[in-house]
């Protein structure tokens, strides 16, 4: 199996990007201000209200929800990278022992 650990760390820091973008955006929404009374005092427009607070809370949260599977996918290639790096050296390291003890005879 070939791993590229250089691409996995381009990856993660296009993925922890995104996940920024998200996480500002959820809180700029979350500073959007839903007036009671914005589109008037009667019922319908009582109703519409309700239901923009509730649509904008809803984005907001899943704007946080995209922010952290973003940054934790960010975090686990990096993670992964990590791993397939040091048990490269390690076999790396092993097959030259193995090397140089075979010389050895």
């Amino acid at each position: 199996m070939f791993v590229n650990p250089v691409s996995l760390h381009i990856g993660a820091g296009a993925s922890e990007r995104a996940g920024d973008h998200a996480g500002a955006g959820a809180d700029r929404l979350s500073l959007a201000g839903v007036v009671g009374g914005m589109f008037g005092d009667f019922d319908a427009a009582h109703d519409f209200h309700q239901v923009l607070r509730a649509a904008k809370d809803h984005h907001t949260q899943r704007l946080h929800k995209h922010h952290d599977n973003l940054t934790g996918i960010a975090a686990t290639a990096r993670s992964i990278a990590a791993a397939f790096t040091e048990m490269d050296r390690h076999n790396a390291k092993r097959l030259c022992d193995v090397v140089v003890d075979d010389d050895s005879r």
